[in-house]
């Protein structure tokens, strides 16, 4: 699965052809993520997609409407996706790639369900240019271990190619 906050179609056109695309007020949809393989890949458009404008998390009352403090503040809409955003980061360990983890709201359901597990989910990983990140803070707050490269380009290809070979060895 790979969740991005990115309203456009860049991952799709890197992805294979079969892959699952949903967004964030598809209830049915969001429920069989559970379900994806590496055979069975989603994209999840967190945010909303601009292939459907209506789905699009923009701005502040945006927001709150998708993340509501509680189920009183936020749209029916989402309830899913909340769950479910919350359900991944508590069964899940996440690799951040080209996400600062500067926003607000994302960062606060990673700081939710790391109260609700008790800080016992399994550790997730950020890859962020060097000096772009807050070490500390990421590990202390959030459980997610910061991964430093030099610069964009080879260096971080690279890098990828490593986890790729790592993450799954018998299709590197």
């Amino acid at each position: 699965v790979v969740i991005t906050t990115n309203y456009d179609d860049v991952l799709r056109w890197a992805s294979p052809r079969d892959v699952e695309v949903v967004a964030n007020d598809q209830p049915e949809e969001l429920e069989l993520l559970r379900g994806a393989t590496p055979d069975w890949p989603w994209i999840w458009h967190l945010h909303g997609t601009i292939q459907r404008l209506g789905t699009l998390i923009l701005a502040g009352a945006d927001y709150r409407r998708l993340y509501g403090e509680d189920r009183e503040h936020r749209s029916e809409r989402y309830e899913r996706a909340v769950f479910e955003l919350h359900h991944t980061l508590a069964t899940r360990p996440f690799l951040y790639i080209g996400f600062s983890l500067s926003d607000p709201y994302v960062l606060q359901q990673i700081a939710d369900v790391l109260k609700l597990t008790k800080g016992k989910s399994a550790p997730s990983y950020a890859l962020m240019k060097k000096g772009q990140g807050n070490r500390a803070a990421l590990w202390s707050n959030y459980n997610i271990q910061l991964v430093e490269y030099e610069d964009h380009g080879r260096p971080l290809a690279s890098l990828l190619e490593q986890i790729a070979e790592k993450a799954f060895p018998s299709e590197a």
